[in-house]
């Protein structure tokens, strides 16, 4: 329960009945007040010369953690095995305490579990005899809908909803969509068009500041030709035409 919710075990004291003494024991305090073997047990725990052994410790708490994950992970491995096409996602951002921490994302596509769960999904676009053999329904608003019938894809590039780029086996070239544009120093970036100004300096700020230093010296050689230009001014027309006028 405590994984699937992505809480933690631990907390401050690993002591039975003190304070933040984390959600693990938090339960195991719940569960002694309605289960009358986990109460003998917690019973004896607190006394501490009927038992040393009490399987409550942090060590334990580590111990069911790995093999949670051992048991998640070969579950997740076994799913990519069993689909057709997956898609792997790495992202990296540091936590609170300032360390750097990856996620690593695994996207399937697996036809058995669409095909048991039909009624989720809007097929209305796939062709009678598609290669996955997912039955056609009927059009619904709202329910997830596969933009692209079935058709594999063999470049995906996203950033966010509706900002990506893509390439299926029936296209040439990548579909870019309107919100997603390519950096103009750099054209394997690819963002959204308002993070533009954004990447540009935090990536390739050198550039930006070449580019800037050499406008700044443009400008100043036309500021420089203008004043050899011997055009005359508004303000010399206005004195002209009060002189003319003073001597009419």
């Amino acid at each position: 329960m405590l994984a699937q919710n992505s809480l933690a075990f631990r907390g401050t004291s690993d002591k039975l009945y003190e304070f933040n003494n984390g959600n693990f024991l938090q339960i195991i305090q719940l569960l002694a007040q309605f289960d009358p073997i986990m109460e003998e047990h917690v019973r004896r725990v607190l006394k501490k010369e009927e038992t040393k052994a009490h399987y409550l410790g942090k060590n334990i708490q580590n111990e069911i953690i790995s093999l949670l994950h051992k048991n998640i992970k070969l579950h997740i491995i076994n799913e990519v095995k069993k689909a057709k096409y997956y898609s792997i996602i790495l992202d990296c951002t540091p936590d609170v305490s300032k360390v750097e921490q990856m996620t690593f994302l695994v996207r399937n596509v697996y036809g058995k579990r669409i095909k048991q769960n039909i009624d989720r999904f809007d097929t209305s676009n796939y062709p009678e005899n598609n290669i996955h053999g997912i039955p056609k329904t009927v059009s619904v608003i709202s329910k997830m809908k596969d933009e692209y019938a079935g058709v594999p894809i063999v470049l995906l590039y996203g950033i966010g909803a509706k900002a990506y780029c893509m390439q299926t086996v029936n296209d040439e070239k990548a579909k870019v969509e309107k919100d997603v544009i390519t950096c103009p120093y750099d054209k394997n970036h690819v963002l959204l068009w308002f993070r533009l100004e954004r990447h540009i300096w935090k990536c390739h700020r050198a550039d930006k500041e070449k580019e800037r230093a050499l406008c700044e010296v443009m400008l100043k050689e036309e500021e420089e030709n203008w004043d050899h230009f011997n055009e005359p001014s508004y303000l010399d027309f206005l004195k002209t035409k009060k002189n003319h006028n003073a001597l009419n």
